[in-house]
Parts: structure tokens; sequence; C-alpha cells
């Protein structure tokens, strides 16, 4: 079996345990529940940035992100660094980050966070 084919049976059961519903996982991240029901059906294909936000929140240790089949690259490529440049960084990447620093602040699907992060998300709320 691909490793395609493997992320969204992976995803729904990583899911399941967490005791979220389609619903509530996709309010988490802030993606369409009909994209994730298909991706965990296996009809469309999971990105890499969605392979990282859902092992973020799930807290999979990455196992998630190594399912992911990245695109392949050109050979013309080859002299392009690892790292992104800053000045490319686009809106999805910086609210990815915003989210993955909000999951960080232990807020749960409800959005209650706990004490310890209260003066941090203050801020926020102006």
């Amino acid at each position: 079996m691909s490793t395609d084919l493997r992320f969204g049976p992976e995803l729904r059961r990583l899911r399941q345990e967490a005791g979220l519903t389609l619903t509530e996982f996709s309010v988490a991240l802030n993606y369409d529940k009909g994209h994730l029901s298909k991706v965990e059906r296996g009809e469309r294909s999971a990105s890499p940035e969605l392979a990282r936000r859902c092992d973020a929140f799930l807290g999979a240790n990455g196992e998630l992100q190594r399912l992911v089949v990245r695109p392949e690259t050109d050979s013309d490529t080859t002299d392009t660094p690892a790292i992104p440049s800053l000045w490319l960084v686009g809106r999805r990447a910086v609210l990815a980050a915003g989210t993955g620093s909000l999951i960080d602040l232990s807020l749960k699907p409800g959005g209650q966070a706990s004490s310890d992060a209260e003066p941090l998300l203050c801020s926020f709320r102006a």
C-alpha cells in the first residue's frame, strides 16, 4: 500500500482516538470538513502542510508527515536551498504558524485556554 493510501486511514484513526468528530477537527484545523473527509477516505491527497498541522494538533510526532507523498522536484532545482526565503512565506503558512502557536498554548477544541496561556492570549482578544 502506498504511503498516500495509508495517510487517510491513519488520520481517521488518530482523530477518533483523540475523541474528535470530523466537524470538531475541521474547525480546530481551519480546514473544510468535506476536504478532510475526502482525505480520510483516500479520495484526495493530503498536502505536506495539512499533514504538519494534523501532526501538531493530534500529537502524532511526525507520523502523519512521513506518510505524505511529496511532489517530485525537478533536477534543475538542486541549486535551490532547502530553507525557503523569509520573503516567500505565504498567507497560509503564516496562519498555520499562528494556529500551531495557539495549539502549543494548550487551546482545546472548545476554545478554552489553559491558565498558563491566559497572559499570552490577551493581546489576541483586543
